[in-house]
């Protein structure tokens, strides 16, 4: 669904009716393409900005902080990108480019996530992430 509105009631009806992605108009034809791709592998996307106002609905994120609770585990704003970048597939090099940070600080960005969340692998990591906020299936697009 391509839409404007952000209210709780509109994502959560439509998502109630099926559908599998829920994302601004605003939204750039390439990241378009690649949700729809993602769509047909049985995912559930739903725009950062639209994610983050169920968030703090369910309150797993603090809106001032901008932290997030997954579990009993918080992630801070950067560690959040960091892990949405690993979701992705992008390396650590790819990581400090996007974020203009040294691939250093990127490396330790991805461990202290993956310490907070125990685990051993980037994979597992994100898994991990997953499976502690019970939102399986779903990504947090750009």
């Amino acid at each position: 669904m391509l839409t404007h509105s952000t209210t709780e009631t509109d994502i959560s009806s439509a998502i109630s009716a099926g559908a599998k992605a829920y994302l601004s108009k605003n939204i750039l034809i390439e990241d378009l393409i690649k949700i729809i791709s993602l769509v047909c592998r049985d995912n559930i996307i739903i725009s950062n900005p639209m994610a983050a106002r169920i968030l703090v609905e369910v309150d797993m994120l603090d809106a001032y902080s901008g932290t997030l609770t997954i579990g009993n585990t918080k992630l801070s704003k950067r560690e959040q990108i960091v892990l949405s970048f690993v979701a992705k597939g992008l390396t650590n090099k790819e990581i400090a480019a996007k974020l203009s940070i040294s691939e250093n600080t990127a490396k330790v960005h991805l461990r202290n996530v993956m310490e907070k969340l125990g685990a051993h692998t980037r994979q597992e990591a994100v898994a991990n992430a997953i499976d502690k906020a019970h939102i399986s299936g779903i990504s947090l697009a750009e």
